[in-house]
C-alpha cells in the first residue's frame, strides 16, 4: 500500500519488463496482465494475456505495438485530457530526446513506426515513459511531428 493506494495489477509492457513483478505480485496479491505475443519472455506466470484495443481495467486500453520489443503495448488511460504510457517504442532521454525506440531493439522498426500511428486516433495531452521523462503537456501534437520527421 502506497499511502490511501493500493495498486490493481501489474502490467508488463514488454517481453523485457518482468523486472520485480514477482515481488509486487506476491506483496500486493495482485495479477498480473502482458500482450499475448509476449508468450514465452517471461519467468513469472501471466494472469491474464490481452489482444490489442482490450480494456484491462475501467480507463485503461492496451494499444498494441508491434515492431518494437515483443508484445510491445502503450496503456491508454481514458478521462480527463488522456494520458498514454509507453513501454518502450518511444523514449524521452539524453542523448536522444522524444525519440522512436533505436533500431537495433526493435523487432522491426518499419512496423513499429507504423503500429505508433494507432494512438494518433486517441485524444490524449500526457505520456509517460518506461525510459525517460514525462511529456505533460502537447504530447499527441509532439508524436504527430516525430512521426512526420523520423
Amino acid at each position: 500500500m502506497v499511502g490511501s493506494f493500493r495498486p490493481a495489477g501489474i502490467i508488463l509492457t514488454n517481453g523485457n519488463h518482468e523486472r520485480a513483478a514477482a515481488d509486487y505480485r506476491k506483496k500486493f496479491k495482485i495479477p498480473v496482465f502482458a500482450h499475448a505475443d509476449a508468450k514465452g519472455e517471461f519467468e513469472i506466470g501471466v494472469d491474464h494475456w490481452i489482444a490489442d484495443g482490450e480494456a484491462i481495467d475501467d480507463g485503461l486500453t492496451a494499444i498494441h505495438l508491434p515492431g518494437a520489443a515483443k508484445g510491445e503495448i502503450a496503456i491508454r488511460v481514458a478521462g480527463g485530457n488522456g494520458m498514454v504510457l509507453m513501454g518502450d517504442a518511444l523514449i524521452h532521454v539524453e542523448p536522444y530526446g522524444f525519440a522512436l525506440l533505436p533500431e537495433k531493439y526493435c523487432t522491426d522498426a518499419k512496423l513499429m513506426k507504423q503500429s505508433l500511428r494507432k494512438l494518433l486516433q486517441f485524444s490524449f495531452e500526457a505520456m509517460t515513459f518506461a525510459h525517460g521523462l514525462p511529456i505533460v503537456s502537447g504530447a499527441k501534437s509532439r508524436l504527430e511531428q516525430l512521426l512526420q520527421t523520423s
